[in-house]
C-alpha cells in the first residue's frame, strides 16, 4: 500500500532544493512545448535541445507543420530517433490544430486528448507548463522510478501512478512536483546507481525496490517514453530488436558489461613537457581523488571522451608552443562527440550548435568559409589550446564530472602558461569561462572576454571579433597569428561520401552516392553486378581478367548444387559501407565462417542474432584488454566497417561445412588486386594482417607511406593474439599518419 505519511515534509523538501522546478525541453510558446515533448519520447531533452532551434525557425507555427515537406521533417528531426514516426504525428497533431482550433494549442484536456499523438502525459506537459493550468500529475520515466522508491505508489502502469499521486499530492502542487521529481531522479535516485547519501529525501527514503533492483526496466536515465499508441510501438519495435534470439548452442555476446581494467595513470596520460609543467599537481590530494573517482566512474558508466582521448589538446599544443587559450566549461556529452579537444568534434560528425555559431563568427570576422565537418585539430597545432575547465563527462549528463578535481587541475594549466615568459592569448567565452581572469595576472599577456557562442547567449556573441582581436593580438605580440580558416574535408570526407565518424550509435553515416560504372564490352558476370559501382571501376582490369570469369563460373555452378556462405547478396559486404578512397584500415583474414547462418561478408563479423564465434570473442576480449572497450552485445562489426575500417578475407566464399573449399578457385587474385589498389593510394592505409595466410600479402604493400601491423589469427591462434595489442598498434600507425583513431566500440548494454 502507498505510504504517504511523509509527503508534507516531502513537498516542503522539494519546493525548497527546487524553487523553480522546470523542464529541461527549451521552448517559447505552447506550440513549440508540445512539439519538443512529442520529440522527446525515446530520446533524451539535451538532444531535442540541439535540434528544437533550427527546427522551429524553420517552423514558426502550426501552418507550417501542417503543409511541411514530410521528407524535409523527417530529415530535420532525424537527430531525435524514430524521426519517420515522430514527423507523421507533428504534422497529423498540427493539422488538426489548424482544423480545429486555429492553430492555437488548445487549453483544456478534453481538447488536447484530440490531437493524434497526444495522450495524458504531453497533454499534462502542455498544459502544466504553458497555460499553468494543474490537470494532472506529469508521470515520466524518473517519475515512475522516485515515486514507487518514495513509497508514494505500488503501481507500475503511468496512469495508475498519476491517480495515486493526484490522490496525494494537493493540486496546487501538482505543477511543480513532476518535475522536481525529474529533476531528482535525473541526477540523484538515477536508475542503475541512485546517490542515496546525497539525496534530501534520503532519511524519509524506504528503497523500495533499490537493494532488490525490483524497478521496471528504463532506457536511461536521461531517456523518455511516451506512453501515446503511436510512440510506444516504436519503444516496442526497439525492445524487440534487442531481443533477438541467439543461436542454438552458442550464447550471443550478452551480459553485464564486464570490468574494465586499469587504465594508465591520468599523470601517465600527459606528454612529457606539460608533465614538468605541472609536475607539482600530481602529488596533490585532490588529483589522487580525480584519478579514484574517474577510475570508478568508468567502472560504471560511459564516459566521453575515451581515456586515450582526456589529454588530446595537451598531446595537439606542446606547452612552448601555446600562443593562443580557447576555454570551454566541459566536453560534449553525447556519443561519438569529444575527443579531449574545447569546442571540436571528430571528423564526420556533424558540428554542434555552439561550433556552428562559431563559424558564423569566424566567417563575419575574417570572411572565413564554413566547413562540412567540426574538427578544430588545424588550430590546436599552429599552436591553439583547446581547453575545457572540465576534461571529462558522464554521458548524456553534463557537468556531470564538475567540481571533482579538474577546474583545480586547469585552473593550474592556465597558472602556468601565466607564468611561462611567453606570452599568451587568452579567449573566454561566457561568464565562467571570464572568471579565469582572476588566474591572470601578468601585464604582459592578452585576455579577451566575449560570451559564450551557445544558442542561448549567440546574439551577444556575435559581433564579438574574437579571431581577428586575437590575430591582431599576437602581431601585438610579435608573434604569427593563426589561419582560422580550416581546410576543406579530406578525400575521405568529402560532402557526397561517407565519413568516418565515431559515433556512434546514434552518429548515422551518408552513404555515398554511387559512381557511373565503366563500360564493359563483355556481358557483365553475376559477381560483377553485386560489386558497387565504384569499386567496380576501380577493380576493372581486375574484373576483365579470364580468372575473374572463372570464379563466376565456378560459384555459379557450386551454389545450384551446394549450400555456400555467405548468401550471394552479401559476398560483397566489405565493399558496401565505403568507398577505395575511404578505406583508413584493412583487416585481413583468410575465409567465411563455414557455420551455418555466421559469415555476413565482414571478415571475423557474424550477424546480428547470431553468437559469437570463437575468434569474435577472443576479438572481443582482447579488444577489452587493449582499450578498456565494453564487451558488445552484437557479434556484428558493421560500425567498424562504417568508420573506414575494410573487413576483408582472402576468400570471400566458402562451402557450408567445408573450410577452405573454395580455395584456389579466384579469389586470392582478386583480393590481392584489392590490397595493390589501395597499397598505389597516396593517402595511408593500415594493413593488419591476422593469420599466416592473410601475413603472405605483406610482399603486396608498399610499407613507405603505409602501414603493415600483424598478429595471429584470433580463432586459430587465441592464446597468441592475446595480450598483442593490435588495436592501440593500429590506432597509433594511425596517428603517425596524421589520421585519427578508430572508435573500436560497438553497441553493449
Amino acid at each position: 500500500m502507498p505510504d504517504t505519511q511523509s509527503l508534507p515534509v516531502i513537498l516542503q523538501r522539494l519546493r525548497s532544493h527546487y524553487p523553480d522546478a522546470r523542464y529541461e525541453l527549451n521552448w517559447e510558446g505552447p506550440l513549440q512545448l508540445l512539439v519538443a515533448t512529442i520529440l522527446a519520447a525515446q530520446c533524451t531533452d539535451e538532444r531535442v535541445n540541439r535540434v528544437t532551434p533550427g527546427l522551429f525557425a524553420k517552423y514558426p507555427d502550426a501552418g507550417a507543420y501542417a503543409t511541411a515537406n514530410l521528407e524535409e521533417l523527417e530529415e530535420a528531426l532525424r537527430p531525435t530517433g524514430f524521426y519517420r514516426q515522430k514527423a507523421r504525428t507533428v504534422q497529423a497533431a498540427c493539422q488538426v490544430l489548424v482544423e480545429k482550433f486555429a492553430g492555437q494549442v488548445p487549453t483544456t484536456m478534453e481538447e488536447m486528448l484530440v490531437l493524434p499523438g497526444v495522450a495524458r502525459k504531453t497533454a499534462n506537459v502542455v498544459l502544466n507548463n504553458a497555460f499553468q493550468v494543474p490537470t494532472g500529475v506529469i508521470v515520466d520515466t524518473h517519475v515512475q522510478r522516485v515515486s514507487r522508491r518514495l513509497g508514494l505508489t505500488d503501481q507500475k502502469n503511468p496512469e495508475k501512478i498519476e491517480r495515486d499521486l493526484m490522490e496525494a499530492v494537493p493540486q496546487e502542487e501538482w505543477i511543480t512536483f513532476g518535475p522536481a521529481l525529474v529533476l531528482l531522479g535525473r541526477y540523484v535516485c538515477t536508475h542503475h546507481a541512485p546517490h542515496c547519501p546525497d539525496c534530501i529525501l534520503n532519511d524519509l527514503c524506504p528503497k523500495r525496490g533499490v537493494a532488490e533492483g525490483a524497478d521496471a526496466p528504463e532506457l536511461s536515465d536521461d531517456e523518455d517514453t511516451e506512453p501515446e499508441e503511436e510512440l510506444a510501438s516504436m519503444a516496442a519495435k526497439k525492445t524487440k530488436t534487442k531481443a533477438a534470439p541467439a543461436k542454438k548452442g552458442r550464447a550471443a555476446p550478452t551480459a553485464p558489461a564486464p570490468s574494465v581494467p586499469p587504465a594508465p595513470s591520468l599523470q601517465s596520460q600527459l606528454p612529457a613537457d606539460w608533465q614538468t609543467a605541472l609536475a607539482a599537481e600530481f602529488s596533490r590530494p585532490y588529483f589522487k581523488q580525480l584519478e579514484k573517482f574517474l577510475a570508478e566512474e568508468r567502472g560504471k558508466n560511459t564516459v566521453f571522451p575515451p581515456a586515450e582521448d582526456v589529454f588530446n589538446a595537451f598531446k595537439a599544443t606542446p606547452f612552448e608552443q601555446v600562443k593562443v587559450l580557447l576555454l570551454g566549461q566541459d566536453p560534449y556529452h553525447d556519443d561519438g562527440q569529444a575527443h579531449g579537444m574545447a569546442f571540436s568534434v571528430r571528423p564526420g560528425v556533424k558540428a554542434p550548435p555552439s561550433l556552428v555559431n562559431v563559424y558564423k563568427e569566424l566567417q563575419d570576422d575574417l570572411g572565413c568559409k564554413p566547413v562540412a565537418h567540426g574538427h578544430l585539430a588545424p588550430w590546436a597545432r599552429q599552436g591553439v589550446l583547446l581547453l575545457n575547465a572540465v576534461l571529462t563527462v558522464r554521458a548524456h549528463e553534463p557537468n556531470s564530472h564538475k567540481e571533482m578535481g579538474w577546474e583545480t587541475f586547469t585552473d593550474a594549466v592556465i597558472k602556468a602558461l601565466n607564468g611561462r615568459q611567453k606570452p599568451v592569448v587568452f579567449l573566454l567565452w561566457g561568464a565562467y569561462a571570464q572568471k579565469k581572469a582572476l588566474l591572470i595576472g601578468s601585464a604582459k599577456h592578452r585576455v579577451l572576454p566575449a560570451a559564450h557562442p551557445s544558442p542561448l547567449s549567440a546574439k551577444k556573441f556575435f559581433g564579438s571579433r574574437p579571431f581577428s582581436q586575437a590575430n591582431q593580438a599576437l602581431k601585438q605580440l610579435g608573434q604569427e597569428p593563426i589561419e582560422w580558416q580550416l581546410p576543406e574535408p579530406s578525400a575521405e570526407q568529402a560532402p557526397g561520401k561517407a565519413s568516418t565518424p565515431l559515433p556512434a550509435a546514434p552518429v548515422k553515416v551518408a552513404l555515398r552516392a554511387p559512381s557511373p560504372a565503366p563500360a564493359v564490352k563483355e556481358s557483365p558476370t553475376m559477381l560483377e553486378g553485386l560489386l558497387p559501382p565504384d569499386w567496380r571501376q576501380a577493380l576493372a582490369a581486375e574484373i576483365g581478367k579470364p580468372s575473374f570469369r572463372a570464379l563466376d563460373k565456378f560459384l555459379t555452378a557450386e551454389r545450384a548444387s551446394q549450400t555456400v556462405f555467405p548468401a550471394e547478396r552479401d559476398v560483397f559486404n566489405a565493399f558496401k559501407w565505403l568507398s577505395p578512397e575511404q578505406v583508413r584500415v584493412v583487416i585481413l583474414g583468410h575465409e567465411p565462417s563455414a557455420e551455418e547462418g555466421e559469415a555476413d561478408g565482414l571478415a571475423f563479423s557474424v550477424k546480428p542474432g547470431v553468437g559469437a564465434t570463437p575468434a569474435l570473442t577472443t576479438i572481443f576480449e582482447e579488444l577489452r584488454n587493449d582499450l578498456g572497450c565494453r564487451i558488445p552485445v552484437t557479434p556484428s562489426l558493421e560500425d567498424w566497417a562504417r568508420r573506414g575500417v575494410l573487413l576483408l578475407n582472402s576468400l570471400l566464399t566458402v562451402r557450408a561445412g567445408k573450410p577452405g573449399s573454395h580455395k584456389d578457385k579466384g579469389w586470392e587474385p582478386f583480393t590481392d588486386a584489392v590490397l595493390k589498389l589501395l597499397s598505389a593510394r597516396p593517402t595511408p592505409v593500415v594493413f593488419a594482417l591476422w593469420g599466416p595466410q592473410a601475413q603472405k600479402k605483406a610482399g603486396l604493400i608498399d610499407p613507405s607511406p603505409h602501414a603493415v601491423l600483424t598478429a595471429d589469427n584470433p580463432g586459430t591462434y587465441p592464446e597468441r593474439f592475446m595480450g598483442s595489442g593490435p588495436f592501440s598498434a593500429i590506432d597509433d600507425a594511425l596517428e603517425l599518419r596524421g589520421q585519427s583513431r578508430v572508435y573500436w566500440q560497438l553497441p553493449y548494454v
